[in-house]
């Protein structure tokens, strides 16, 4: 886990001993990635690195592409999948990397800053695709290859935490307007909205919906789902 004076930390899980640290050139503020033996992260010096998960050792760090301005920090927590990282900037704009070496592959300018972190899957129809929302009010579904826009709906408000995806739709919650949407993964089409939400949207055990709203958790049951008859005893 990273800290605000930039410290990445392994601990002994047993006891809490410190295994390894790393310092990274600023705060570290979302949850590393873990990928093959490796994390991945951005630092609010706006760099991405990433480091051995054994060692702490640093694999590679990139930071020095002409596209990374200097006022850009991460917070968004990566992606990584495909054979890349992809992570949103308060710069406004959407990354891609190399996840063996650190090459820029792609950068997608938004209309805002990018807090939002990333949901990737490869989608029957339309490939390999990563969706992400903006402060600009706006959820975005982007080639992992290209970073072209594959489709984007404007919902409006600002959209801070990250998607979830499960079976054919991406749910997200909206911090402006507190809703949270579904939308087709194909399409963005809005499937159908709820009037609660601000953060990180719904999880599901396979049978249910959980939706964190403002104020409570609700628990949602597919339309047409029938609950299992009791045995007798």
């Amino acid at each position: 886990f990273g800290s605000q004076n930039g410290t990445v930390y392994a601990l002994n899980a047993a006891n809490g001993s410190v295994i390894w640290t790393y310092h990274a050139g600023g705060a570290v503020k979302a949850s590393p990635t873990l990928s093959g033996g490796v994390l991945y992260f951005g630092d609010y010096s706006g760099h991405v690195q990433a480091i051995s998960e054994t060692t702490g050792k640093l694999v590679w760090i990139n930071g020095g592409d002409s596209i990374l301005g200097d006022d850009g920090t991460f917070y968004s927590t990566a992606a990584v999948v495909f054979g890349r990282v992809f992570l949103g900037n308060t710069d406004g704009r959407v990354y891609a990397f190399d996840a063996a070496t650190g090459k820029l592959a792609w950068a997608h300018q938004t209309g805002s800053y990018v807090y939002s972190s990333p949901a990737v899957t490869d989608v029957p129809g339309l490939g390999d695709t990563v969706f992400i929302g903006s402060y600009d009010g706006t959820m975005y579904a982007l080639s992992a290859f290209s970073g072209s826009v594959r489709w984007s709906d404007h919902i409006g408000g600002r959209i801070s935490g990250s998607p979830t995806i499960l079976g054919p739709i991406v749910y997200f919650a909206d911090l402006g307007l507190t809703e949270t949407f579904a939308l087709g993964l194909k399409s963005g089409a809005i499937l159908y909205r709820r009037h609660s939400g601000s953060f990180d949207p719904v999880i599901s055990d396979g049978t249910r919906i959980y939706m964190s709203g403002i104020t409570g958790l609700y628990g949602l049951v597919p339309t047409g789902h029938r609950h299992p008859k009791k045995k007798a005893a």
